[in-house]
Protein backbone atom coordinates (compact mmCIF):
# COMPACT_ATOMS: atom_id res chain seq x y z
CA UNK A 1 0.00 0.00 0.00
CA UNK A 2 1.27 3.60 -0.94
CA UNK A 3 0.42 7.00 0.06
CA UNK A 4 -3.56 8.17 0.85
CA UNK A 5 -5.59 7.80 -2.53
CA UNK A 6 -2.48 7.22 -4.29
CA UNK A 7 -2.93 3.53 -6.67
CA UNK A 8 -0.79 0.45 -7.22
CA UNK A 9 1.13 2.24 -9.87
CA UNK A 10 2.93 4.04 -7.30
CA UNK A 11 5.12 0.20 -7.36
CA UNK A 12 6.04 -0.35 -10.50
CA UNK A 13 9.70 0.02 -10.19
CA UNK A 14 9.16 -3.06 -7.44
CA UNK A 15 7.85 -5.63 -10.52
CA UNK A 16 11.55 -6.88 -10.49
CA UNK A 17 11.12 -7.81 -6.72
CA UNK A 18 10.64 -12.04 -6.92
CA UNK A 19 7.26 -12.08 -5.60
CA UNK A 20 3.99 -11.48 -6.53
CA UNK A 21 2.90 -8.08 -5.50
CA UNK A 22 -0.50 -6.73 -4.73
CA UNK A 23 -2.01 -3.49 -4.82
CA UNK A 24 -5.25 -3.14 -3.05
CA UNK A 25 -7.69 -0.20 -3.88
CA UNK A 26 -7.84 2.07 -1.24
CA UNK A 27 -11.35 2.36 0.41
CA UNK A 28 -13.30 5.52 0.58
CA UNK A 29 -11.57 7.26 3.55
CA UNK A 30 -14.91 8.51 5.92
CA UNK A 31 -14.46 12.01 7.66
CA UNK A 32 -13.18 11.71 10.75
CA UNK A 33 -12.62 7.95 10.62
CA UNK A 34 -9.74 6.65 12.92
CA UNK A 35 -6.72 5.12 11.32
CA UNK A 36 -7.25 2.10 13.13
CA UNK A 37 -10.74 1.60 11.65
CA UNK A 38 -9.79 2.03 8.46
CA UNK A 39 -6.76 -0.30 8.69
CA UNK A 40 -9.18 -2.89 9.64
CA UNK A 41 -11.73 -2.46 6.89
CA UNK A 42 -8.66 -2.02 4.00
CA UNK A 43 -7.67 -5.94 5.95
CA UNK A 44 -11.15 -7.27 5.08
CA UNK A 45 -10.60 -6.63 1.47
CA UNK A 46 -7.23 -8.42 1.54
CA UNK A 47 -6.91 -12.09 1.52
CA UNK A 48 -5.31 -13.66 3.99
CA UNK A 49 -4.36 -16.87 2.47
CA UNK A 50 -0.54 -17.37 3.40
CA UNK A 51 2.33 -17.66 2.90
CA UNK A 52 1.57 -13.42 3.51
CA UNK A 53 3.40 -10.63 3.96
CA UNK A 54 1.94 -7.07 4.12
CA UNK A 55 3.54 -3.64 3.44
CA UNK A 56 3.68 -0.09 2.12
CA UNK A 57 5.09 3.29 2.16
CA UNK A 58 4.53 6.38 4.28
CA UNK A 59 1.11 6.57 4.93
CA UNK A 60 0.64 2.69 3.35
CA UNK A 61 2.77 1.57 5.94
CA UNK A 62 1.33 3.06 8.69
CA UNK A 63 -1.88 1.19 7.86
CA UNK A 64 -0.07 -2.12 6.82
CA UNK A 65 0.80 -1.93 10.84
CA UNK A 66 -2.53 -1.90 11.98
CA UNK A 67 -4.27 -4.55 9.19
CA UNK A 68 -1.01 -6.88 9.91
CA UNK A 69 -3.22 -7.43 13.78
CA UNK A 70 -6.42 -8.56 11.82
CA UNK A 71 -3.90 -10.68 8.32
CA UNK A 72 -1.49 -12.34 10.81
CA UNK A 73 1.28 -12.15 7.48
CA UNK A 74 4.77 -13.58 8.15
CA UNK A 75 6.41 -10.24 8.15
CA UNK A 76 5.46 -6.20 7.89
CA UNK A 77 7.79 -4.39 5.69
CA UNK A 78 7.95 -0.79 6.22
CA UNK A 79 9.47 2.01 3.14
CA UNK A 80 10.12 5.68 4.27
CA UNK A 81 7.00 5.16 7.22
CA UNK A 82 6.70 5.18 10.78
CA UNK A 83 4.64 3.96 13.81
CA UNK A 84 2.73 7.72 14.84
CA UNK A 85 1.71 10.48 13.29
CA UNK A 86 4.40 12.37 15.60
CA UNK A 87 6.94 10.69 13.06
CA UNK A 88 6.37 12.94 10.17
CA UNK A 89 8.22 16.55 9.84
CA UNK A 90 6.79 18.95 13.10
CA UNK A 91 5.29 21.58 10.59
CA UNK A 92 3.31 18.60 8.86
CA UNK A 93 2.36 16.85 12.27
CA UNK A 94 1.39 20.23 14.12
CA UNK A 95 -0.17 22.17 11.10
CA UNK A 96 -1.00 20.56 8.07
CA UNK A 97 -2.22 17.32 8.79
CA UNK A 98 -4.37 18.93 11.41
CA UNK A 99 -5.64 21.34 8.79
CA UNK A 100 -5.87 19.02 5.34
CA UNK A 101 -9.06 17.49 6.20
CA UNK A 102 -10.62 21.04 6.56
CA UNK A 103 -9.79 22.43 2.87
CA UNK A 104 -11.81 22.29 0.28
CA UNK A 105 -11.56 19.86 -1.84
CA UNK A 106 -12.15 22.13 -5.36
CA UNK A 107 -8.99 23.53 -4.16
CA UNK A 108 -6.59 20.70 -4.12
CA UNK A 109 -7.98 20.27 -7.31
CA UNK A 110 -6.97 23.61 -8.40
CA UNK A 111 -3.85 22.86 -7.50
CA UNK A 112 -3.40 19.70 -10.46
CA UNK A 113 -1.84 22.52 -13.05
CA UNK A 114 0.82 23.57 -10.85
CA UNK A 115 1.67 20.48 -9.20
CA UNK A 116 3.80 19.07 -12.02
CA UNK A 117 6.08 21.98 -11.64
CA UNK A 118 6.15 21.82 -7.68
CA UNK A 119 6.76 18.14 -7.62
CA UNK A 120 9.92 17.92 -10.45
CA UNK A 121 11.81 20.93 -8.14
CA UNK A 122 11.14 18.92 -4.89
CA UNK A 123 12.43 15.51 -7.13
CA UNK A 124 15.21 17.62 -9.37
CA UNK A 125 18.24 15.27 -8.28
CA UNK A 126 15.61 12.09 -8.55
CA UNK A 127 16.38 10.25 -12.26
CA UNK A 128 13.84 11.57 -14.78
CA UNK A 129 11.69 8.39 -14.86
CA UNK A 130 11.27 8.74 -11.00
CA UNK A 131 10.45 12.57 -11.20
CA UNK A 132 7.80 11.86 -14.26
CA UNK A 133 6.38 8.60 -12.44
CA UNK A 134 5.88 10.67 -9.60
CA UNK A 135 4.47 13.41 -11.59
CA UNK A 136 1.61 11.12 -12.84
CA UNK A 137 0.73 9.51 -9.96
CA UNK A 138 -0.34 12.61 -8.47
CA UNK A 139 -1.95 14.07 -11.77
CA UNK A 140 -3.47 10.94 -12.56
CA UNK A 141 -3.29 8.33 -10.06
CA UNK A 142 -4.76 10.02 -7.03
CA UNK A 143 -7.66 10.77 -5.22
CA UNK A 144 -7.63 14.07 -3.38
CA UNK A 145 -10.34 13.29 -1.32
CA UNK A 146 -9.44 9.91 0.23
CA UNK A 147 -5.53 11.95 0.20
CA UNK A 148 -6.40 14.86 2.88
CA UNK A 149 -8.51 12.23 4.87
CA UNK A 150 -5.65 9.86 5.07
CA UNK A 151 -3.36 12.93 5.71
CA UNK A 152 -5.84 14.21 8.68
CA UNK A 153 -6.16 10.38 9.98
CA UNK A 154 -2.46 10.03 10.98
CA UNK A 155 -1.94 13.51 12.69
CA UNK A 156 -3.78 11.92 16.18
CA UNK A 157 -2.65 8.06 15.54
CA UNK A 158 0.20 5.97 17.31
CA UNK A 159 0.75 2.31 16.55
CA UNK A 160 0.07 0.89 20.27
CA UNK A 161 0.80 -2.67 21.51
CA UNK A 162 3.05 -5.14 19.52
CA UNK A 163 2.56 -7.20 16.32
CA UNK A 164 3.17 -11.04 16.52
CA UNK A 165 5.70 -11.10 13.50
CA UNK A 166 8.52 -9.39 12.61
CA UNK A 167 8.45 -5.65 11.30
CA UNK A 168 11.12 -4.68 8.82
CA UNK A 169 11.90 -1.08 8.02
CA UNK A 170 14.13 0.99 5.75
CA UNK A 171 13.99 4.78 5.47
CA UNK A 172 16.08 7.49 3.08
CA UNK A 173 18.54 9.44 5.14
CA UNK A 174 16.85 13.29 3.01
CA UNK A 175 13.48 11.90 3.98
CA UNK A 176 12.22 15.58 4.30
CA UNK A 177 8.71 14.39 5.16
CA UNK A 178 9.70 12.11 7.93
CA UNK A 179 13.24 12.64 9.29
CA UNK A 180 15.42 10.10 10.10
CA UNK A 181 15.79 10.92 13.37
CA UNK A 182 12.09 11.20 14.26
CA UNK A 183 12.38 6.93 13.04
CA UNK A 184 14.41 4.15 14.00
CA UNK A 185 14.53 1.73 10.97
CA UNK A 186 16.79 -1.40 10.14
CA UNK A 187 18.29 0.35 6.89
CA UNK A 188 18.79 3.59 5.64
CA UNK A 189 19.22 4.16 1.99
CA UNK A 190 22.07 7.38 1.31
CA UNK A 191 20.09 10.16 -0.21
CA UNK A 192 16.61 8.44 0.28
CA UNK A 193 14.23 11.31 0.24
CA UNK A 194 10.15 10.43 0.33
CA UNK A 195 8.97 7.56 -2.09
CA UNK A 196 12.24 6.46 -2.82
CA UNK A 197 10.66 3.41 -3.64
CA UNK A 198 10.50 5.41 -6.64
CA UNK A 199 13.54 7.48 -6.61
CA UNK A 200 15.90 5.07 -5.02
CA UNK A 201 13.96 1.61 -6.38
CA UNK A 202 17.11 -0.66 -6.86
CA UNK A 203 17.98 -0.34 -2.46
CA UNK A 204 14.46 -0.71 -1.84
CA UNK A 205 14.35 -4.03 -3.69
CA UNK A 206 17.36 -5.22 -2.33
CA UNK A 207 15.86 -5.04 1.23
CA UNK A 208 12.93 -6.16 0.18
CA UNK A 209 14.58 -9.69 -1.50
CA UNK A 210 16.86 -9.50 1.06
CA UNK A 211 14.38 -9.45 4.29
CA UNK A 212 11.99 -12.26 2.12
CA UNK A 213 15.00 -15.01 1.60
CA UNK A 214 16.17 -14.04 5.27
CA UNK A 215 13.04 -15.08 6.59
CA UNK A 216 12.49 -17.71 4.48
CA UNK A 217 15.89 -18.84 5.59
CA UNK A 218 14.62 -19.61 9.51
Amino acid sequence: MHGPGISGEAFRFQRDVPARIETPAWLPHERGEPLEVYAKRMADTIDPTPPLYIGGVSFGGMVALEAARYLNPRAVLLIASGYSGAHTHAILHHILQPATAHLPLWLFHLSRPILPAILRLAYITAPKQSRDLIVELFQHHCDFDNWRRGIAAISYWKFRGKLDMPVYHIHGHNDWLMPLDRVAPHAVVPGGPHLMNITHPEPVNEFLIDRLTRYRSV
